[in-house]
């Protein structure tokens, strides 16, 4: 029989299904809505303008999903007319996270960066497939350069970059996800086997089991152990409990996303995706669960197999069953991050 917290478990994919139906199209860009956001505008010039953005959007996007936004998104991401739009539609999606108290649209403004336009000379390396080689060159990339000027800080910045990337590759946890995440759900997670992503840490109010494969164990553990040793600590300038805060991982002073890597914390849920149909044969109903795409497809079928399922760990071992022998590391990279660790803490 299920425990109490893995009945609930259920029911979380229950619910889910009525928080994508909270993200109503209909609801969010009636009318009504887009009349009040466009009444701060009192230039009839700015205001025709801002309009016929919203209207484009609303026109143009299916639902108010996360993967229909994106996939929205990237159409313009290189168009020279994605610049000016991408500009115009941010502080309404802001205006819209405050008004509705849904964080989900303050990433989605956020998500909106305009590459600039593409050109022909480009197209094949933007477009190159999130591949296992992609992510191991770029692996490469951030061992062979320094990043910080002091070298335990080089040291540590780049352990913790690596973690998120083997992590994020190995579970599909968004960018906001990852970043999110303390130090209470890695401490769970290296115990049990696996964590429950907290609802309010994700897109919807849904929250997912988090299975974790040897190779992130083994990194997550490196990382909790210099996270408690105090002196380490201070000299590393650890503040929160973030074990990946975005500032330091992903933001201006991180490595991931810098333009010489070209890696993004999105791809690695991209990769997820690909690497596990693809490559594992992991069942789209195992994904949908652990990953949270098309949960709405499979709902029933989510429903009984979670009641199905003993425990928690054993929807933990179904997923670690193709992922636990995957090594996103080569043996090389491996031992140079083992030098890396044995730096930080002699």
């Amino acid at each position: 029989m299920w425990d109490s917290h893995s009945q609930e478990l259920v029911k979380s994919f229950k619910s889910s299904i009525t928080s994508e139906e909270s993200l109503s199209k209909e609801k969010i860009l009636s009318d009504d809505i887009i009349q009040q956001y466009l009444e701060r505008y009192k230039n009839p010039h700015t205001l025709k303008g801002v309009k016929k953005v919203i209207n484009k959007f609303r026109r143009e996007i299916k639902d108010l999903s996360r993967d229909e936004f994106i996939k929205w998104r990237d159409k313009y991401v290189y168009e020279t007319y994605g610049k000016n739009l991408f500009r115009d539609l941010k502080p309404f999606l802001k205006w819209l996270s405050e008004k509705f108290d849904n964080p989900v649209f303050k990433e989605y403004a956020e998500m909106l960066k305009w590459k600039g336009k593409k050109t022909t000379k480009l197209y094949t390396e933007e477009e190159e497939a999130i591949t296992l080689d992609y992510i191991r060159k770029r692996i490469d990339m951030i061992l062979d350069r320094e990043w910080r000027k002091i070298r335990i800080k080089d040291r540590f910045a780049k352990l913790r970059a690596i973690t998120v990337i083997v992590f994020g590759c190995s579970t599909g946890l968004r960018p906001f996800e990852l970043t999110r995440l303390t130090d209470n759900e890695i401490r769970y997670g290296l115990k049990h086997g696996y964590f429950i992503l907290p609802q309010e840490y994700t897109k919807t109010p849904f929250e997912r089991l988090i299975p974790i494969n040897s190779e992130s164990k083994w990194l997550l553990s490196e990382l909790i152990e210099i996270w408690d040793n105090k002196e380490l600590r201070k000299k590393l300038q650890i503040r929160g409990n973030k074990v990946f805060p975005y500032s330091s991982v992903a933001g201006s002073q991180g490595i991931i996303n810098q333009e010489n890597i070209q890696l993004e914390l999105d791809n690695l849920r991209d990769f997820t995706t690909q690497y596990g149909l693809s490559k594992l044969g992991v069942p789209g109903l195992l994904e949908a669960i652990v990953v949270g795409h098309d949960v709405n497809t499979y709902k029933i079928r989510i429903e009984n197999y979670l009641k199905g399922k003993a425990s928690k760990e054993e929807v933990a071992k179904d997923w670690l069953k193709y992922w636990d022998k995957v090594n996103i590391l080569t043996s090389d990279q491996r031992s140079r991050v083992k030098l890396l660790i044995s730096e930080i803490q002699p």
